[in-house]
């Protein structure tokens, strides 16, 4: 049963709007629902989308247009919060980095043991990592704590030549509404990442793997997307601002490379490559290139299917019949 309620706030904390949203019948797991039972409940609710989104449509232009609304592209997560769903790139490269969280802490010089939350449902909710030099039989050390409050950290991770570098960016936001994690040791925790550039990255320079033209590609759309030019008017002057760091492969790549199985290496460089190219091609929405790959695919199987007809029909002098559905 759903029984929630929802309070609206302005910024300035006035009370805005209070809304209730609460179960009249017994609900539905859709899960255990059978084919019938889904297309009556598709048959008897089908008209309320097309009857609410035109006026959704016109109120939203009203705010926007005339009364110059911010719009918010998603929903502020708070520490205690569930986050949305993850997409399944997100799910990817979550498997990647608890594996490399896994293999930083255990080779690190910190004593305390990190508490690693992920905010991914089909991954275990809780785990408790232990480096080599700290002793797990002790639990009088204070534990640190880092929590991942949504999915769309691993969407920003990946963007980051340097993971210290988007953690620091992460922790200095100035709101708290505004971060994708949560620690209760920022400084332990930027230094633990810090040090995993020398733990990982002698090791990847020589793999073969480096000259792979999926990672070359991967690098030069992270390399591409950091060199931005931002123009200031100071003294009417034109100056520009970019990373003066080589930037090579991330820590998460190199530990990638290095130590990920094949298949974990191809699922990596596959899911961050789609959110790369994304920003550049598809307005960062990775969802527009796997519709653009489907019409692909589906457009490709249509070339196969009548140009093996045509084929069939030069070596046999008799038409396929395809049908159209």
């Amino acid at each position: 049963m759903i029984d929630n309620n929802i309070t609206l706030n302005s910024s300035k904390s006035h009370l805005k709007l209070v809304a209730r949203v609460f179960s009249t019948e017994a609900s539905s797991d859709p899960a255990t629902l059978g084919y019938w039972t889904s297309l009556r409940f598709i048959a008897a609710w089908w008209w309320v989308g097309f009857v609410t989104f035109p006026r959704i449509v016109k109120e939203a232009g009203e705010l926007f247009f005339r009364r110059k609304l911010h719009v918010w592209y998603r929903p502020e997560v708070l520490k205690d919060t569930i986050g949305r769903r993850p997409t399944n790139d997100e799910v990817k490269i979550e498997s990647t980095f608890r594996n490399f969280l896994t293999y930083v802490v255990k080779n690190s010089k910190i004593e305390q043991p990190l508490c690693y939350i992920s905010s991914i449902p089909s991954s275990s909710a809780s785990e408790t990592l232990y480096p080599e030099s700290a002793d797990s039989s002790n639990p009088s050390k204070e534990v640190i704590d880092f929590k991942i409050t949504t999915p769309l950290f691993f969407a920003h991770l990946v963007r980051y030549s340097h993971i210290s570098e988007f953690l620091s960016n992460e922790i200095l936001t100035d709101d708290d509404k505004d971060r994708t994690f949560y620690t209760s040791h920022p400084r332990v925790l930027l230094q633990l990442f810090k040090d995993s550039s020398n733990i990982l990255r002698p090791s990847s320079e020589h793999s073969p793997l480096s000259n792979d033209l999926r990672w070359r590609f991967l690098q030069w759309l992270r390399t591409n997307r950091s060199q931005k030019v931002v123009q200031s008017d100071v003294n009417k002057q034109q100056h520009t601002k970019s990373d003066i760091r080589h930037l090579s492969f991330s820590e998460l790549d190199s530990f990638a490379m290095s130590l990920e199985s094949p298949s974990g290496k191809a699922q990596y460089v596959g899911a961050t490559t789609k959110i790369l190219l994304s920003d550049i091609v598809a307005f960062g929405y990775p969802e527009i290139l796997d519709a653009v790959n489907y019409v692909l695919k589906v457009l490709a199987s249509y070339v196969v299917v009548y140009g093996m007809k045509d084929i069939w029909y030069m070596i046999t002098g008799e038409w396929i019949i395809v049908p159209l559905a």
